[in-house]
């Protein structure tokens, strides 16, 4: 199965019709969107039947939406030149298959299109630089002063760098000042081992480099790689993410858990709404985990052992050297415009409570959703589920629903509700 899956065109040739009808058939579209209003006004008799019937379309859908996302990524792998026509040339069967629908199709193309277009941009400044220290002088503004190494992969540039001032000077994005790197700066930097580079001077260039720290005496190992895979799978993850985040609606929103706040008659409620409001504001915070999550997983995580690892890795707090301890680096801004937000309304007397509340969302809750979602990962692996559905599955959905979509998906194939265990998905996994 995993050398059939290393030729995309095995899933256009092996799919054949299971001999259990699956929930979706061949040629329908299904629209959840549309499906949700249609199920608002059944009457209530029959919304039971048609809410089960939705989640398993649903569930079918989301698994066909990753089995495409995961040919492709296959395909750009073993022929990164491929144009943005033959690249969707193979999502054509699993639209058919799990009724894409035009918007859906429409998105796929478009990022498709933004792939070809970063592939192609990444082989003109090679073409143009193919010199690496004079790459790293026109990306960053001066010539390192170690040895570095340059990797590509499709869609982006790894600089291995050996220096720790060199390094330090991309890490702390010193280079867009063109400055050197503070002593703390270096100090900081030495708890990376690598990282995407966010901000550039050039617009085109963000999302596209990476970097990667590498001991002076040491040649490119097992370690080396797993960074190369870690840092593509961020990138790669970028690509595939659709922006879903609208400011108007996040702002009316909040501003919505604050008018609520102010109607807050007692401690308990006042408590209960706080906790909504931080659990919104932490979303930022999850969805960071989140990329973490998938960018490790695609490296060497295999078993139990591994996603322990993750987690401890995850959860770690900065004083005791965690790297991911997103609320401690934004703590100061949170207590600074979050905070006054909040006493503004309800005033400062209750500084303790909303201190409380702060712990309890933003680090104990917190841990534990980084926790759970990573521990019901096994389920997918025990199900036989290939990495890269499993990342493609993943990266759609918050992080604090992974354990709740994972268990829907494993029931539904347990229970033969949907797929039928379908000869159509067993051939591709």
């Amino acid at each position: 199965v995993k050398n059939n899956m290393e030729n995309p065109e095995y899933f256009n040739k092996k799919i054949e019709a299971s001999d259990n009808q699956p929930p979706i058939t061949n040629g329908e579209v299904f629209d959840p969107e549309k499906e949700v209003e249609k199920i608002k006004k059944l009457p209530r008799e029959n919304k039971r039947k048609a809410i089960i019937e939705f989640k398993n379309k649903w569930a079918y859908q989301r698994e066909g939406l990753a089995i495409a996302q995961e040919i492709i990524i296959k395909t750009i792998r073993k022929n990164p030149d491929a144009s943005s026509d033959e690249l969707y040339d193979y999502i054509v069967k699993p639209a058919e298959l799990f009724g894409f629908t035009k918007k859906q199709k429409e998105l796929a193309k478009s990022v498709l299109e933004k792939y070809v277009a970063k592939h192609r941009f990444i082989k003109e400044i090679r073409k143009q630089f193919p010199d690496n220290i004079e790459l790293f002088e026109d990306f960053f503004g001066r010539k390192p002063l170690g040895k570095i190494e340059v990797l590509e992969g499709p869609i982006f540039i790894l600089f291995r760098v050996y220096n720790k001032k060199d390094f330090a000077y991309l890490h702390s994005s010193a280079f867009l000042e063109r400055r050197s790197p503070t002593k703390k700066e270096i100090e900081e930097s030495e708890s990376s081992d690598g990282f995407v580079i966010e901000e550039f001077r050039v617009p085109r260039l963000r999302g596209l480099v990476a970097v990667e720290s590498v001991d002076k005496d040491n040649d490119f190992i097992e370690d080396s790689k797993n960074i190369f895979i870690h840092e593509e799978r961020h990138i790669i993850n970028f690509l595939f993410e659709k922006e879903f985040k609208n400011m108007p609606e996040n702002y009316n929103e909040m501003a919505k858990i604050l008018m609520r706040l102010k109607m807050a008659e007692n401690d308990n409620e006042r408590k209960l709404v706080i906790g909504q409001y931080f659990s919104y504001i932490r979303r930022d915070f999850e969805n960071l985990a989140k990329g973490e999550i998938i960018a490790y997983f695609a490296e060497n995580y295999n078993d139990d052992y591994d996603l322990r690892e993750m987690i401890l890795d995850l959860i770690a707090s900065e004083k005791d050297g965690g790297i991911y301890d997103y609320y401690s680096g934004d703590r100061d801004v949170i207590r600074k415009y979050i905070f006054t937000d909040i006493t503004n309304i309800i005033g400062k007397k209750f500084g303790p409570l909303i201190k409380s509340v702060a712990n309890d969302v933003f680090v104990k809750e917190y841990k534990n959703i980084i926790t759970e979602a990573v521990n019901s990962l096994k389920l997918l692996m025990d199900k036989k589920y290939s990495k890269e559905q499993i990342m493609a599955l993943m990266q759609k959905e918050p992080l604090r629903k992974w354990p709740k979509v994972i268990r829907r998906l494993a029931a539904a194939e347990n229970n033969n509700e949907y797929i039928g265990k379908p000869d159509n998905l067993k051939n591709i996994r």
